[in-house]
Protein backbone atom coordinates (compact mmCIF):
# COMPACT_ATOMS: atom_id res chain seq x y z
CA UNK A 1 0.00 0.00 0.00
CA UNK A 2 1.63 3.60 -0.81
CA UNK A 3 1.15 7.07 0.23
CA UNK A 4 0.43 9.58 -2.55
CA UNK A 5 3.81 12.13 -2.35
CA UNK A 6 3.55 15.73 -3.67
CA UNK A 7 6.82 14.89 -4.60
CA UNK A 8 6.05 11.46 -6.47
CA UNK A 9 3.00 13.76 -8.36
CA UNK A 10 4.81 16.63 -9.39
CA UNK A 11 7.62 14.18 -10.92
CA UNK A 12 4.65 12.45 -12.48
CA UNK A 13 3.45 15.54 -14.24
CA UNK A 14 6.87 16.40 -15.27
CA UNK A 15 7.37 13.34 -17.09
CA UNK A 16 3.76 13.80 -18.37
CA UNK A 17 4.50 16.84 -19.80
CA UNK A 18 8.15 15.99 -21.56
CA UNK A 19 6.99 13.13 -22.81
CA UNK A 20 6.90 13.10 -26.50
CA UNK A 21 3.59 13.28 -28.04
CA UNK A 22 3.97 9.94 -29.71
CA UNK A 23 5.27 8.10 -26.92
CA UNK A 24 1.87 8.08 -25.62
CA UNK A 25 -0.40 7.27 -28.90
CA UNK A 26 -1.43 3.85 -27.27
CA UNK A 27 -3.59 5.20 -25.07
CA UNK A 28 -4.77 2.44 -21.44
CA UNK A 29 -8.08 1.70 -21.63
CA UNK A 30 -9.93 2.02 -18.05
CA UNK A 31 -12.79 1.30 -16.11
CA UNK A 32 -13.69 3.66 -13.17
CA UNK A 33 -15.94 1.86 -10.58
CA UNK A 34 -18.47 3.71 -9.31
CA UNK A 35 -16.68 5.17 -6.13
CA UNK A 36 -18.34 3.87 -2.77
CA UNK A 37 -17.85 4.74 1.10
CA UNK A 38 -17.12 1.92 3.42
CA UNK A 39 -20.62 0.92 5.95
CA UNK A 40 -18.60 2.39 8.51
CA UNK A 41 -18.05 5.58 7.24
CA UNK A 42 -21.62 5.64 6.37
CA UNK A 43 -22.73 4.66 9.87
CA UNK A 44 -20.44 7.59 11.18
CA UNK A 45 -21.59 10.24 9.17
CA UNK A 46 -25.38 9.03 9.37
CA UNK A 47 -24.77 9.85 13.61
CA UNK A 48 -23.22 13.01 13.00
CA UNK A 49 -25.84 14.37 10.72
CA UNK A 50 -23.64 14.47 7.27
CA UNK A 51 -25.55 12.11 5.28
CA UNK A 52 -26.13 15.04 2.26
CA UNK A 53 -22.40 16.08 2.67
CA UNK A 54 -20.70 12.57 1.91
CA UNK A 55 -23.26 11.73 -0.93
CA UNK A 56 -22.39 15.19 -2.07
CA UNK A 57 -18.55 14.27 -1.97
CA UNK A 58 -19.12 10.73 -3.60
CA UNK A 59 -21.17 12.23 -6.55
CA UNK A 60 -18.12 14.78 -7.26
CA UNK A 61 -15.75 12.69 -6.64
CA UNK A 62 -17.21 10.57 -9.44
CA UNK A 63 -17.75 13.32 -11.51
CA UNK A 64 -13.49 14.43 -10.90
CA UNK A 65 -12.15 11.36 -11.26
CA UNK A 66 -13.54 11.08 -14.77
CA UNK A 67 -12.96 14.69 -15.68
CA UNK A 68 -9.28 14.38 -14.51
CA UNK A 69 -8.50 11.04 -16.91
CA UNK A 70 -10.03 12.95 -19.55
CA UNK A 71 -7.41 15.67 -19.22
CA UNK A 72 -4.52 13.45 -18.97
CA UNK A 73 -4.83 12.22 -22.86
CA UNK A 74 -3.44 8.91 -21.78
CA UNK A 75 -6.38 6.67 -21.01
CA UNK A 76 -9.71 5.28 -22.60
CA UNK A 77 -12.49 5.63 -20.45
CA UNK A 78 -14.87 2.74 -20.78
CA UNK A 79 -18.24 4.39 -19.08
CA UNK A 80 -19.54 3.43 -15.61
CA UNK A 81 -22.97 2.00 -17.62
CA UNK A 82 -21.05 -0.06 -20.24
CA UNK A 83 -18.84 -1.00 -17.61
CA UNK A 84 -20.84 -2.52 -15.27
CA UNK A 85 -23.09 -4.19 -17.74
CA UNK A 86 -19.84 -5.74 -19.41
CA UNK A 87 -18.72 -7.16 -16.05
CA UNK A 88 -21.65 -8.84 -15.59
CA UNK A 89 -21.91 -9.81 -19.12
CA UNK A 90 -17.88 -11.09 -18.54
CA UNK A 91 -18.87 -13.10 -14.90
CA UNK A 92 -21.25 -15.20 -16.83
CA UNK A 93 -19.09 -15.79 -19.92
CA UNK A 94 -15.88 -15.63 -18.28
CA UNK A 95 -14.64 -13.48 -21.49
CA UNK A 96 -12.43 -10.58 -20.23
CA UNK A 97 -12.13 -9.37 -23.53
CA UNK A 98 -16.20 -8.01 -23.74
CA UNK A 99 -15.29 -5.21 -21.31
CA UNK A 100 -13.04 -3.17 -23.75
CA UNK A 101 -10.93 -2.29 -20.41
CA UNK A 102 -7.26 -3.44 -19.86
CA UNK A 103 -7.17 -2.15 -16.27
CA UNK A 104 -9.85 -1.19 -13.34
CA UNK A 105 -9.93 1.58 -11.03
CA UNK A 106 -11.89 0.65 -7.47
CA UNK A 107 -12.13 4.07 -5.35
CA UNK A 108 -13.02 3.07 -1.49
CA UNK A 109 -13.75 6.25 1.19
CA UNK A 110 -12.06 4.88 4.21
CA UNK A 111 -12.55 8.27 5.83
CA UNK A 112 -14.68 11.43 6.11
CA UNK A 113 -15.08 14.17 8.47
CA UNK A 114 -16.92 17.42 7.84
CA UNK A 115 -16.13 19.88 11.16
CA UNK A 116 -16.71 23.30 12.13
CA UNK A 117 -16.41 25.79 14.98
CA UNK A 118 -17.94 29.09 15.20
CA UNK A 119 -17.24 31.69 18.22
CA UNK A 120 -18.20 35.13 18.97
CA UNK A 121 -15.90 38.06 20.13
CA UNK A 122 -15.39 41.71 20.13
CA UNK A 123 -13.59 42.16 16.01
CA UNK A 124 -16.71 40.06 15.23
CA UNK A 125 -18.04 36.40 14.37
CA UNK A 126 -14.71 33.56 13.65
CA UNK A 127 -16.03 30.37 11.63
CA UNK A 128 -13.77 27.52 10.22
CA UNK A 129 -14.65 24.57 8.72
CA UNK A 130 -12.32 21.94 7.37
CA UNK A 131 -13.36 18.65 5.69
CA UNK A 132 -10.98 15.66 5.88
CA UNK A 133 -11.62 12.91 2.76
CA UNK A 134 -9.26 10.14 2.96
CA UNK A 135 -9.77 6.41 1.39
CA UNK A 136 -8.10 3.45 -1.04
CA UNK A 137 -7.51 3.44 -4.97
CA UNK A 138 -7.06 -0.02 -6.42
CA UNK A 139 -6.06 -0.92 -9.72
CA UNK A 140 -7.17 -4.26 -10.65
CA UNK A 141 -7.26 -6.63 -13.47
CA UNK A 142 -10.63 -7.36 -15.30
CA UNK A 143 -10.48 -10.84 -13.26
CA UNK A 144 -10.23 -9.01 -10.37
CA UNK A 145 -6.07 -9.70 -9.33
CA UNK A 146 -4.78 -6.44 -7.51
CA UNK A 147 -2.05 -4.86 -9.21
CA UNK A 148 -0.98 -1.62 -7.11
CA UNK A 149 -2.85 -0.14 -4.42
CA UNK A 150 -2.39 3.62 -2.28
CA UNK A 151 -3.90 5.84 0.42
CA UNK A 152 -5.03 9.31 -0.43
CA UNK A 153 -5.82 12.27 2.09
CA UNK A 154 -7.19 15.60 1.14
CA UNK A 155 -7.63 18.30 4.00
CA UNK A 156 -9.37 21.56 2.88
CA UNK A 157 -10.55 24.44 4.93
CA UNK A 158 -12.04 27.96 4.87
CA UNK A 159 -12.22 29.89 7.65
CA UNK A 160 -11.92 34.20 8.81
CA UNK A 161 -13.56 36.33 11.06
CA UNK A 162 -16.89 38.71 9.64
CA UNK A 163 -18.91 40.93 10.61
CA UNK A 164 -22.21 38.83 12.29
CA UNK A 165 -24.41 39.77 8.97
CA UNK A 166 -21.84 38.18 6.91
CA UNK A 167 -21.91 34.52 8.64
CA UNK A 168 -24.35 33.77 6.13
CA UNK A 169 -22.61 34.46 3.41
CA UNK A 170 -19.18 32.38 4.66
CA UNK A 171 -21.27 29.80 5.46
CA UNK A 172 -22.56 29.38 2.01
CA UNK A 173 -18.79 29.55 1.25
CA UNK A 174 -17.49 26.62 2.88
CA UNK A 175 -19.60 24.67 0.81
CA UNK A 176 -17.51 24.82 -1.85
CA UNK A 177 -15.07 22.18 -0.03
CA UNK A 178 -17.95 19.92 -0.70
CA UNK A 179 -16.68 20.42 -4.65
CA UNK A 180 -12.69 21.35 -4.14
CA UNK A 181 -11.83 18.96 -1.73
CA UNK A 182 -13.16 15.79 -3.88
CA UNK A 183 -11.76 17.47 -7.38
CA UNK A 184 -8.15 16.88 -5.45
CA UNK A 185 -8.63 13.55 -4.24
CA UNK A 186 -9.35 12.97 -8.20
CA UNK A 187 -6.06 14.72 -9.31
CA UNK A 188 -4.20 12.35 -6.67
CA UNK A 189 -5.35 9.36 -7.39
CA UNK A 190 -5.27 10.19 -11.54
CA UNK A 191 -1.39 11.23 -11.23
CA UNK A 192 -0.89 7.85 -9.34
CA UNK A 193 -2.63 5.83 -11.97
CA UNK A 194 -0.83 7.33 -14.90
CA UNK A 195 2.57 7.16 -12.82
CA UNK A 196 1.73 3.50 -12.48
CA UNK A 197 0.29 1.96 -15.70
CA UNK A 198 0.81 4.43 -18.48
CA UNK A 199 4.50 5.17 -18.60
CA UNK A 200 5.94 5.52 -21.60
CA UNK A 201 7.36 2.43 -23.35
CA UNK A 202 11.48 2.27 -23.45
CA UNK A 203 12.94 3.37 -26.87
Amino acid sequence: MKLFQNRQAALAIAIALLTPTLLWAQKETLGIIEVRAKKAVEEKVAQSGNTLEIKQVLGSLNGALNTSFQKTGKFTIVSRDNLKALLEEMAVSGNATLTGAKYILDTTVTGFQDTSVTNSGEAGVTFRREIILSGTAEIKKLNGELLQSALFVVTNSIGRTVLPQALTKLLGESNTLLESVPKEAAHQIAIYVMSEISSPPEV
